[in-house]
């Protein structure tokens, strides 16, 4: 394989690492000062947290000002350092990419960049292969500011906000709709909306609210709208949940004592993925402390979440889950 010769030289040049390193670390601190982001600190200062009329208002005071920034200032940075890279990149998709701008125990404030070409090309691979797409409930409450609309066509979903009985559960198609500049998509924790088509580049500002978050995500079939799968929706956590997805595909007997590990974890979305990968490699090995944190978990939903499963497990005729 032919070596990338920039990169090597990179890799081999510590003050050019360190130069990188200390530049994005400089704009990570500088986007903590942003006004967008003094603003919601102060809306999210006290117990209750801000109507969603007041969040409205501050994403489209401010969403104009922080894109042009944003651009700006990465534009700048990608000119003088070959290997500059966004501070807080988020999760990319096959069409769109993400820029998180701030994550904060209350709130995740990120932009999103629609590619409309693409968007089309992965709609019609989807239609052609509904079984294998889904929909998907990230168990928040968000708030979507279309800063471009880009003609965007999206079709909203909903599913029965009770999860005390997830099997046989669906979702339903509420409406759809073309946004334009500076339209708001609220979604509750139990609503979700998907990109159909837009004639443009769109560029969303979107506000995922994390108090009373639940501790799992909802995977619904695009096929006939049937529950497939429960996964955890925490940004934050995702690096551990990715370590924890390639211990499973390394070598399944030695991992599970250390997902099993992982069940202690203070923080209720990482306890619960690592039962998921538990059950994934073998349902038999994690039906005790299946049972236990259905029973004694601090989360009520993790609790839920996890009798909701061994019950489908007991039903699918396993003697020791009985």
């Amino acid at each position: 394989m032919k070596k990338n010769e920039q990169i090597e030289q990179f890799f081999r040049h510590h003050a050019a690492r360190k130069s990188s390193q200390e530049r994005v670390e400089s704009i990570r601190t500088r986007n903590g000062r942003l006004p967008i982001v003094a603003a919601l600190n102060k809306a999210f200062d006290g117990a209750v947290a801000p109507e969603p009329e007041t969040l409205k208002t501050l994403l489209a005071t401010h969403s104009t000002d922080t894109l042009a920034y944003l651009t700006t200032t990465t534009i700048e940075h990608m000119s003088e350092d070959s290997f500059y890279f966004l501070p807080m990149a988020g999760h990319s998709t096959y069409f769109a990419h993400r820029i998180i701008i701030k994550s904060t125990a209350d709130y995740d404030l990120s932009l999103d960049f629609i590619d409309p070409a693409l968007l089309k090309k992965y709609k019609a691979q989807s239609k052609a292969n509904l079984q294998q797409r889904g929909i998907t409930f990230f168990g928040r409450e968000t708030l979507s500011y279309f800063i471009h609309a880009g003609d965007m066509t999206i079709s909203k979903w909903t599913h029965p906000k009770a999860i005390t009985d997830l099997q046989g559960m669906r979702c339903q198609l509420q409406e759809q709709q073309t946004l334009t500049d500076g339209d708001v998509v609220h979604c509750q924790n139990n609503q979700t909306f998907m990109f159909d088509n837009a004639s443009s580049s769109a560029v969303i500002m979107t506000l995922e609210i994390k108090r009373a978050m639940l501790p799992v995500s909802l995977i619904f079939s695009a096929a006939d709208h049937t529950l497939r799968f429960q996964n955890p929706s925490n940004e934050a956590d995702s690096r551990i949940q990715l370590c924890m997805a390639i211990l499973t595909k390394l070598d399944y007997v030695k991992a599970i004592p250390t997902l099993k590990t992982f069940l202690d974890h203070p923080q209720h979305f990482i306890r619960w993925y690592a039962m998921q990968q538990i059950l994934a490699l073998d349902a038999l090995e994690a039906l005790s402390e299946l049972a236990d944190m259905a029973t004694r978990d601090p989360h009520q939903e993790v609790r839920q979440a996890a009798k909701e499963t061994l019950l489908m497990i007991q039903q699918q005729g396993y003697e020791h889950a009985c």
